[in-house]
C-alpha cells in the first residue's frame, strides 16, 4: 500500500536543524547516540492496529473542520513496513514501481523523476483516524508551527503537495520532531503560545511553548498533499534523519493528558 504524501514544504530539514541547535545551546541536556536510553512516548494515541494505508473514510471532504475524534475511535497503524523499493537501491532510477511507500528512505518522485525515485523519504507515515491524538514524544519546546489548509482531491496528490499545518519539536534529548499533515494544535497548546487555531493560512511562526512528555499538543488530519489522514512524522539528531521506527518501543508507552479540542 502507498503512502499519500507527497512533496513537502521547502525549508523543514532547517526548520529540524535549528530546532536541535536551539535546544542544544539553550540547556544542559546529554548528547546520546541517536536513540541511545530515549524511553518516548508513542506520538500517535489509540489502539494499534495493521499497517492498511485506507483511513480516509473518517476525513472530511473539506478543509476546516477541526474535529477531534471520540476517544472510543482512536487507532493508530504501526508498525509500518519496510520500503521494497529503498531509495539507497533505486536512487535515480527514472521508473520505481513504488515510490509512494511510507516507510523511512523509500523513493520518492521529485520534478526531475515524476514517475521514479527522485529523492528519499525522510520520515515514517503513521496512518491513523482523523482527530486522534498527537503527543509530545519527551519533553522539550514547540519551536516553529505553520499552517495550510490545502485539501487533496483523490487522484491529484503529485500535483498538490505540501505538508499542511506542520509543527516542529526541540526534545530535551537533543532530538527533534516535525509532525506534518496535523488538524492544527491542540487547544491547551494554542492558547499558550497565542497562536490561532481557526483554519486557514498560518504564515511560519517561531515559537518556545513548553510542552510535556505525552500533552497533547495536536490532532491527526489530512491537510497538505495527502487523501488518507495521517501523521508523517521526521526526527533528526545532530542535524541528520533518524528512523523513527528504531526509536519507539513495542508495545509503545502510552501517556497523555484527556483530549479536548
Amino acid at each position: 500500500m502507498c503512502s499519500k504524501l507527497l512533496h513537502r514544504q521547502p525549508g523543514l530539514g532547517r526548520a529540524l536543524a535549528c530546532a536541535a541547535a536551539l535546544v542544544a545551546s539553550s540547556a544542559p541536556w546529554a548528547d546520546p547516540l541517536p536513540g541511545a536510553g530515549l524511553d518516548l512516548a508513542f506520538p500517535v494515541m489509540g489502539a494499534r492496529k495493521p499497517f492498511s494505508g485506507s483511513t480516509q473514510e473518517a476525513a472530511p471532504e473539506a478543509p476546516g473542520a477541526y474535529r477531534v475524534a471520540p476517544p472510543a475511535a482512536w487507532f493508530h497503524e504501526w508498525p509500518v513496513p519496510a520500503p521494497q523499493c529503498p531509495y539507497p537501491a533505486y536512487q535515480g532510477h527514472a521508473q520505481v514501481a513504488r515510490n509512494q511507500e511510507p516507510g523511512f528512505h523509500a523513493c520518492r518522485p521529485s520534478p526531475e523523476l515524476p514517475g521514479g525515485c527522485g529523492r528519499p523519504h525522510q520520515g515514517v507515515d503513521i496512518y491513523a483516524r482523523y482527530g486522534t491524538p498527537i503527543v509530545a514524544p519527551e519533553d522539550g519546546r514547540i519551536v516553529a508551527y505553520r499552517g495550510e489548509d490545502v485539501f487533496t482531491p483523490a487522484g491529484q496528490e503529485s500535483k498538490n503537495g505540501g505538508s499542511g499545518r506542520a509543527i516542529t519539536l526541540a526534545g530535551a534529548s537533543g532530538h527533534s520532531y516535525a509532525f506534518l499533515h496535523t488538524m492544527g494544535l491542540a487547544e491547551a497548546v494554542a492558547r499558550r503560545g497565542k497562536v490561532p487555531k481557526a483554519f486557514g493560512e498560518t504564515g511560519p511562526r517561531e515559537l518556545a511553548i513548553p510542552v510535556r512528555k505525552g500533552e497533547v499538543i495536536a490532532y491527526v488530519g489530512r491537510t497538505g498533499g495527502i487523501v488518507n489522514p495521517h501523521l508523517h512524522l521526521e526526527i533528526r539528531k545532530d542535524g541528520a534523519p533518524v528512523d523513527p521506527s528504531a526509536l519507539f518501543p513495542s508495545p509503545p508507552v502510552q501517556l497523555g493528558e484527556r483530549a479536548g479540542r
